[in-house]
């Protein structure tokens, strides 16, 4: 691990390089195949995870066997930001890889709070990682209460997009995630038959291509018209 690959994240991006050798010197990176859980509920949180390629979901199961996500973190994210530097209590919820070839960067969470006590740099970005750990609830809350499972899945993309797309030249925005119909499926919160439906009909509108490498919305205001509930 290197010090300019920490630097990518926002909580480093400050950072004194004395401070990111020495964290470097600590850091591994790993590769997590789609659903390979990170770490399970109940977890004391003694790893931070940055994320370096592809999505993290952290649920929490339910006593009746289903499942409530709870955030979903991508590139250049931190998840469980909030266990290992807010409440240092075990986890809440689990988290698994929620595409194929997820790779983590994992630091002891020891060598990361003794690092932020001892650079002010770093402990003010940490504050906005928090926040940013915050909006990433709020999101997920309002993909799951965006109405009908087409506007849910339409409130799931350009969310993506915003947070992962790059514009192509075609004036659509390619999302650079690989997600399975079925994690779709539990991210939206609906049947999996619903979302391949909705997909292969999008797809034949050329509203959403799915690629090798994720997703191009090739109408993005098309789907902005769906998740305002005017289109379907």
């Amino acid at each position: 691990m290197t010090s300019p690959v920490l630097r990518q994240f926002s909580l480093f991006r400050d950072a004194p390089e004395t401070a990111l050798q020495q964290l470097a010197l600590c850091a591994s990176t790993h590769i997590f195949a789609e659903d390979d859980r990170l770490w399970l509920m109940g977890d004391d949180p003694v790893t931070a995870h940055f994320i370096v390629r592809g999505l993290v979901q952290v649920m929490r199961p339910l006593p009746n066997g289903d499942e409530v996500t709870l955030g979903l973190f991508g590139p250049l994210e931190c998840a469980g930001i909030l266990s290992v530097l807010g409440t240092r209590q075990p986890y809440p919820a689990e988290a698994l890889a929620a595409s194929r070839d997820v790779e983590v960067i994992r630091m002891p969470a020891t060598a990361l709070i003794s690092v932020l006590a001892a650079e002010p740099a770093i402990s003010r970005a940490a504050n906005g990682v928090l926040a940013h750990h915050a909006q990433m609830l709020r999101a997920k809350i309002d993909v799951l209460t965006a109405g009908e499972i087409p506007q849910r899945l339409a409130t799931f993309l350009l969310q993506a997009a915003e947070r992962f797309g790059s514009q192509d030249a075609g004036g659509g925005v390619q999302v650079p995630v690989v997600l399975s119909r079925r994690t779709l499926s539990r991210l939206v919160g609906a049947r999996e038959e619903t979302v391949i439906r909705v997909m292969t009909r999008w797809a034949r509108e050329s509203l959403v291509e799915t690629t090798d490498s994720g997703f191009l919305l090739r109408n993005p205001s098309a789907l902005t018209a769906v998740m305002d509930g005017q289109a379907t």
